[in-house]
């Protein structure tokens, strides 16, 4: 292999700076790049692309990942001595981009231009944007930010690094602290690792502006302890892990393709770049300081084994030609490829960002709830429909242009190779697309690979649109909403009502139950008498709608709340949630929609006789006798769902059910939904505690070098479109028996997977019982029956089992089932531990060597989709 040292010379390029005068006043200057980090003469290892991918290379085919008797407890650990750094890597070689590709000269889009395995420095450092900077001024704000941010890193800088009279650091003097503040503003970080200990204690002082921001950010749970680790929510600490990796890497290459700097004195373009070198050095220094939280450790004794050595290179290239595409993830694309024409959805970077699975996960799990709730219909006649805000805007932009659906259904196999036909089954997913080729002729065809564009023989003219903080309408907006559509049937009605969950016992009174029920008659009318077609649609098409919905369904149907639950779950395959108050307000309320439900004969007629086309709504009225009545009914015991969040557990795949122990507690349920199998991880069904069970049981081992700890308890805080229902526990255990063991057991026409003794404690791993738990799921999958998985809460143990077999039957990466099982537990979010998700990579690893994960790619997705709602 071959390396190039060159000495960096400064570029004539200038910058924004910052000039303090005596008074701490800010003005502002042109900075040179010289003002910048450089290395002033010292020598830099180079390395061309070619080299870069036989190194690339080497790194997929290397050996498998270390055992997790390695690498935990190590992983849940920040930078000391208390535990032991792991001699194994998880990714022996990185990419890291200095700067996105923004180049106002090559019109270039900043996503864009990223390499394969590859990170950013907030990935790994301390962003400064993890505090809040106070700005009370509306004039100037940038100028007041820019001082606000300059005094607060140079403070931070100052309490951390030794800084001489001269203003150069006392152990490199060529490096200037009023250098080292302006590059860390410029990439937005502290030159220290999210990881380091050392630097995470000092920054907790009150003597700084971190006391209340980084330290509490970075690391809440820091304390003066030889237990860190065993920190409750360290069991999750997926925002680490990018830095977990650097400090096990053996070589890291840094690389942009921010070519700003072409016009330097040089022969070869990016044979400078004060991006790449300043950075250089701000790892240079990081690893510094973490190598000593690992000497000195909580002990303050000198340990050498725990240092951090990384070879860390500059990519050298003439044109971005030199650079292989096998190396690169998004190549760098011009600004013309987000050019849409109006009836375009996805531009060429949004194909290209689609088939790029290392980053912008957010957009995949957006891309996936949308394709999951997409529209669909809910009657047989064709004129109740229920659909996201994707589908209600895709469809307002067809229909304005007023396109011919028959363009818009596509064979999608002309552009999409899908991983598996699953027997041909629409699975409503984009995990299973292995890369769409743009085409450039027909865009319909894009489009079309990736949303659900139906083929609608007639116009929708009634949009209900429910949503968090809508008000409660009022009889003259139902009404009104009837007039306008009885006028004049080709007309748009737009009606909006308040989310799921927004209703409760203590809101019902006549007058908001005649609002519901007039709602439901107002939407049967319209569709019954006018054919007017109709969309309930939410943001994310489940979790607001979901009450409205099934209550017109109940009035519609003629159904109880509990056959209406299975009807539209089984028949329709529609995905909903409901709430706690959901349940109990549509269990007092079923009678009444039942009593005025159209698919009696007696209403039917009725309702028919009063149609007349040019004729007012005439309410439907409530009398206090009917209001008195609804308070006293009293649901039968095994179809009061109320208890339980959902109340369904999640459909994974068609033989695949994940839920919580709760949703075990009811045969009926379970009967009513299908389901024959169950595998229960690490609880107690209670129904099982009977002496006549049949009962076999095969036992296996489970290696736990991890003292006992505290069993992570998981607390999401409610966020937005989607509400996290994960339940907090905490409880100390202290098992004797380090080893888990299945047993089958048959009654009541279920046969169990029971696993005992793993415990969702960052300790115990599932790698041991995972092979016997999914051939149990194969069983039942070729005995066409239907299997449920779960543990306390459906969350880790379980899901980590379900994301196994999607990885298996989907012959999808981990992150794409990961993500697939996500989406489908709808409003509760999975949350597997780390140690879970590493038994799962290793697991995939040894099924598919050709094609491996990326620890840190792994981690880093789930962290930004976490980060939202914890």
């Amino acid at each position: 292999m071959k390396h190039h040292h060159n000495s960096v010379e400064a570029s004539n390029n200038l910058r924004l700076s910052k000039n303090y005068d005596n008074n701490g006043s800010i003005g502002m200057k042109r900075r040179k790049s010289t003002d910048y980090l450089t290395f002033n003469g010292s020598n830099v290892e180079y390395i061309d692309p070619l080299d870069a991918l036989k190194l690339f290379k080497e790194e997929n085919n290397s050996s498998e990942l270390p055992s997790h008797n390695v690498m935990f407890p190590w992983l849940y650990s920040i930078a000391n001595n208390s535990v032991q750094k792991p001699d194994g890597t998880l990714d022996s070689l990185l990419f890291m981009r200095s700067k996105n590709s923004c180049c106002p000269k090559n019109e270039t889009i900043g996503n864009s231009g990223i390499l394969k395995s590859s990170i950013d420095p907030k990935d790994i450092f301390i962003s400064i944007d993890d505090n809040d900077f106070v700005n009370d001024c509306k004039n100037n704000i940038h100028l007041i930010n820019l001082e606000s941010k300059y005094k607060f890193v140079r403070e931070v800088l100052f309490k951390t690094l030794d800084v001489n009279e001269s203003g150069f650091l006392k152990n490199d003097s060529l490096t200037n602290i009023d250098n080292l503040i302006a590059t860390c503003i410029k990439f937005n970080i502290f030159p220290f690792l999210k990881t380091d200990c050392n630097i995470l204690e000092k920054l907790k002082t009150k003597e700084t502006y971190v006391a209340n921001s980084v330290s509490n950010n970075i690391q809440r749970d820091t304390v003066r302890s030889s237990t860190k680790w065993k920190q409750s929510n360290i069991f999750r600490r997926f925002d680490l892990q990018c830095s977990k990796s650097f400090e096990l890497s053996k070589t890291v290459i840094l690389y942009c393709f921010h070519n700003d700097h072409s016009d330097t004195n040089i022969i070869t373009p990016h044979s400078y770049c004060d991006n790449c070198y300043g950075l250089l050095i701000l790892l240079k220094i990081a690893i510094n300081f973490i190598n000593i939280s690992y000497q000195k450790g909580s002990n303050n004794k000198m340990n050498n084994n725990n240092l951090v050595d990384i070879n860390i290179m500059v990519m050298k290239y003439n044109t971005l030609s030199d650079i292989p595409k096998e190396l690169i993830a998004i190549e760098p694309m011009n600004i013309k490829t987000l050019k849409k024409k109006p009836n375009q959805l996805l531009s060429e970077f949004d194909i290209a960002t689609f088939n790029c699975w290392e980053t912008n996960i957010s957009y995949h799990e957006k891309l996936e709830i949308t394709k999951l709730t997409s529209i669909s219909k809910i009657d047989e006649s064709s004129k109740i429909w229920a659909g996201n805000l994707t589908d209600f805007h895709i469809y307002q932009l067809l229909s304005k242009l007023k396109v011919n659906n028959d363009e818009s259904e596509p064979d999608v196999n002309k552009i999409i190779r899908k991983r598996t036909d699953f027997n041909c089954i629409d699975l409503k997913t984009i995990c299973t697309i292995r890369d769409v080729v743009y085409n450039h002729q027909h865009i319909h065809l894009n489009d079309s690979g990736i949303f659900n564009i139906p083929k609608l023989t007639k116009p929708i003219c009634l949009f209900i649109n429910c949503f968090e903080h809508a008000p409660l309408p009022t009889m003259k907006d139902v009404c009104s909403a009837f007039d306008k559509l009885n006028n004049a049937h080709d007309k748009q009605v737009h009606y909006m009502f308040p989310s799921s969950g927004s209703i409760g016992l203590g809101n019902l009174n006549i007058s908001s139950i005649n609002i519901i029920l007039n709602t439901c008659y107002m939407i049967y009318y319209l569709s019954e008498f006018h054919d007017v077609q109709t969309l309930f649609y939410c943001a994310n098409g489940y979790t607001e709608t979901s009450f409205l919905l099934v209550a017109y369904l109940i009035f519609y149907w003629n159904l109880p709340l509990e056959k209406t639950m299975l009807k539209l779950h089984l028949k329709y395959d529609r995905s909903f949630f409901l709430f706690h108050s959901d349940l109990q307000v549509l269990g007092h309320l079923q009678l009444l929609l039942q009593e005025f439900s159209p698919n009696k004969e007696v209403n039917f007629m009725k309702y028919k006789q009063s149609f007349n086309a040019n004729k007012s709504m005439e309410p439907l009225e409530i009398t206090p006798e009917m209001f008195s009545k609804i308070f006293f009914i009293q649901v039968p015991p095994e179809s009061d769902f109320s208890k339980i969040k959902g109340p369904f557990p999640s459909k994974i795949l068609p033989h695949l059910y994940l839920g919580s122990l709760e949703h075990t507690q009811s045969n009926y349920l379970l009967k009513q939904l299908g389901i024959n199998y169950i595998i229960s991880v690490g609880e107690t069904i209670t129904w099982l505690e009977d002496d006549s069970t049949d009962i076999y049981s095969r036992k296996r081992g489970i290696s736990n070098p991890i003292p006992n700890p505290i069993l992570q308890a998981t607390n999401v805080r409610a966020n937005g479109l989607r509400r996290a229902t994960i339940s907090k526990q905490i409880n100390s255990y202290n098992k004797s028996d380090n080893s888990s063991w299945s047993e089958i057991i048959e009654k009541d026409g279920f046969k169990i997977l029971k696993i005992n003794n793993l415990l969702d404690n960052g300790q115990d791993t599932i790698s041991d019982q995972l092979d016997e738990a999914l051939e149990f799921i194969d069983e039942c999958y070729q005995k066409k029956g239907k299997v449920l998985v779960h543990c306390m809460v459906g969350v880790s143990r379980s899901a980590s089992v379900c994301i196994a077999e999607c990885i298996k039957r989907l012959n999808c990466n981990l992150l794409q089932a990961y993500l697939y099982v996500r989406a489908r537990r709808l409003n509760i979010i999975i949350q597997p531990t780390l140690m879970f998700m590493y038994d799962l990579l290793k697991w995939r690893q040894a099924k598919h060597h050709e094609d491996k994960d990326d620890w840190h790619i792994l981690c880093r997705s789930i962290h930004e989709l976490n980060s939202k709602y914890i």
